[in-house]
C-alpha cells in the first residue's frame, strides 16, 4: 500500500512548473495592464501619504516541509492551502495586523528504527501583531515597521498504513514573537520587503491518540507529552505590484518564506519528548486590497 495523497517527485515538477507559469503570466498582465492605466505618472510620495491604511491580503500558500526528530525519524512533503491577512500599515502612525493561514497535504519518511513511515498533514497558525509605521530619514520611499505578537501554532500528523503504529501526532504551542518588516520602493508602483520575525513558544505539547480494541469495543487513548521550548525563525521576502495609484486599490504580492521551529527534548512526568525541528520552504501569491 502506499501513502493516501501521495505525491511522486513528477507531480512535484508539474505542480511546481504550473504555479511557475501562471504567476508569470500574471505579473505580466498586470505590468501592462498598470501601463495602460498611465501609472508611469505615479508618485511615491503621494501614495505614502495619502493611500489608505487598511489592507485585507487573501491567496494560496504552497510549501515544502521536513519534519526531524532526535533518533532519527524523519519525513518530508508538499502542503498547500490559504494565506489570509487583516493589517492597519500607516507612515508614521500605529501598526495592527491578524494573520491566519490553513495548510493541508502529506508526507512520507521513516521512523527512528527505519520503519516506513506515512502521514496526512495540516497546520494551522494564528497571530495578532501591534507595532508602529516607522519612516526613517524622512525617505518615503522606504518603511521600517517593529512589532510584536502573540500567536498559536497547531500541526497534524495523522499516520496511516503501511506506518506502523497508526496514530495521530498534534504538535501545539502558544508563542509570542518579535520582528521587523522592512520595505522599499525600487520602481514606481514596484516595492521590495524583506521581514524578519524569532518567536518565543511556550507551554508546547505533543498529544498523540490511537485507537486500541477492548472488550466492550473499540477506544482511542490519548497521551500528552510537555515539550522543550526553543527560538524559532520565519523569514519572508515580499514582493508587490500595485496595480492602482489611487488611495484606495489592488495590488498582487509574491511572498517567498523559510520558516524554522523548533521543539527541544524535555523530561517530564507524562514521558519524554525528542528533539524535532520543522523546516519549512515555500511562498504565497497573495491578492491585496487597500481601504
Amino acid at each position: 500500500m502506499t501513502c493516501f495523497l501521495r505525491k511522486t517527485n513528477s507531480c512535484f515538477n508539474g505542480f511546481l512548473g504550473l504555479r511557475a507559469s501562471r504567476l508569470a503570466v500574471l505579473l505580466l498582465t498586470l505590468t501592462a495592464s498598470g501601463q495602460a492605466k498611465g501609472l508611469s505618472s505615479f508618485t511615491i510620495q503621494s501614495f505614502a501619504r495619502k493611500s489608505k491604511p487598511i489592507v485585507f491580503s487573501v491567496g494560496p500558500k504552497v510549501f515544502w516541509k521536513k519534519r526531524k526528530a532526535a533518533g532519527g525519524a524523519k519525513t518530508i512533503g508538499w502542503q498547500e492551502g490559504l494565506d489570509t491577512r487583516l493589517e492597519r500599515i500607516k507612515r508614521g502612525g500605529i501598526y495592527w495586523g491578524l494573520l491566519f493561514d490553513y495548510t493541508w497535504g502529506s508526507s512520507s519518511g521513516h521512523t527512528a528504527s527505519g520503519a516506513t513511515s506515512c502521514s496526512n498533514n495540516a497546520d494551522v497558525s494564528l497571530e495578532a501583531r501591534l507595532g508602529y509605521c516607522a519612516q526613517p530619514f524622512s525617505k518615503d520611499t522606504f518603511q521600517l515597521i517593529p512589532f510584536l505578537s502573540l500567536g498559536y501554532y497547531k500541526a497534524l500528523y495523522n499516520f496511516v498504513p503501511p506506518s506502523v503504529p497508526t496514530l495521530e501526532y498534534f504538535y501545539k504551542a502558544p508563542f509570542l514573537s518579535t520582528g521587523i518588516m522592512i520595505s522599499r520602493f525600487f520602481r514606481p508602483c514596484w516595492l521590495f520587503g524583506l521581514n524578519f520575525q524569532v518567536q518565543f513558544a511556550f507551554d508546547g505539547k505533543r498529544v498523540s491518540r490511537q485507537s486500541a480494541e477492548t472488550f466492550t469495543g473499540p477506544i482511542v487513548v490519548e497521551r500528552s507529552t510537555s515539550m522543550g521550548d526553543a527560538p524559532q525563525y520565519i523569514i519572508e521576502m515580499p514582493l508587490t505590484y500595485l496595480i492602482s495609484k489611487k488611495e484606495k486599490g489592488y495590488s498582487v504580492q509574491l511572498m517567498p518564506f523559510f520558516s524554522y521551529r523548533h521543539y527541544s527534548t524535555r523530561f517530564s512526568a507524562s514521558g519524554t519528548f525528542l528533539d524535532t525541528r520543522f523546516f519549512s520552504y515555500g511562498f504565497s501569491l497573495l491578492g491585496t486590497y487597500r481601504f
